[in-house]
């Protein structure tokens, strides 16, 4: 962040006949005020990451717990797929064997 502040040079100040002790107190006041800046600067920057990070985590938090619920769905579907699989595959056999059946018996 940039701070545009007019700060006189010595040299300007002794022209418009300030004392120097006038002239460190002036000097001393503009300094404190651009130190004053820089450290709220520096605060709201601060903040910001930490806002920034709360709401990462956040996001992260309960995305980690939907891919968890979803990977738990997922599993489950998997082995629901695979019982529904082997049904039919066991009725088709079923089938099969009661067809050849009807036809020995007909």
């Amino acid at each position: 962040m940039l701070l545009e502040i007019e700060i006189s040079s010595l040299r300007v100040l002794m022209k418009s006949d300030l004392e120097e002790v006038e002239w460190m107190k002036i000097r001393y006041e503009q300094l404190h005020m651009i130190n004053e800046k820089r450290l709220v600067a520096i605060c709201h920057y601060k903040l910001y990451q930490k806002r920034m990070a709360k709401t990462h985590d956040k996001k992260i938090s309960s995305l980690r717990v939907l891919m968890k619920s979803d990977l738990e769905e997922v599993e489950w579907m998997k082995i629901r797929y695979e019982q529904l699989n082997m049904i039919s595959e066991i009725m088709l056999v079923a089938i099969c064997h009661y067809q050849l059946y009807q036809k020995k018996r007909g």
